[in-house]
């Protein structure tokens, strides 16, 4: 069974849908810390915060995803039309 290569794109992917889990769940936290008797920084808090974030980050990946393709093509593109203008130097 071979697996796809990982790119530079699925990392980004990656680390976009992990941080915005990461500040929901801070923020929940703050939220719940600020607003109830529980402490924030509880086993119990931190679980639930932690099940909010990561349910908000998979219900965002599709817009999150959309994000990172559309500024890795923004890139790729930039770089191709670098490289074609940089050739087109050297061979005049």
């Amino acid at each position: 069974m071979e697996s796809e290569p990982l790119t530079t794109r699925d990392v980004a992917k990656w680390l976009l849908n992990a941080a915005v889990a990461m500040k929901t769940s801070q923020l929940a936290a703050d939220t719940v810390g600020d607003y109830t008797r529980f402490d924030k920084e509880s086993l119990a808090i931190r679980l639930g915060t932690g099940a909010i974030g990561y349910v908000v980050a998979r219900k965002l990946e599709p817009a999150t995803d959309a994000m990172v393709d559309k500024t890795a093509d923004f890139i790729v593109e930039k770089r191709n039309k670098f490289r074609s203008r940089k050739n087109t130097e050297k061979k005049d």
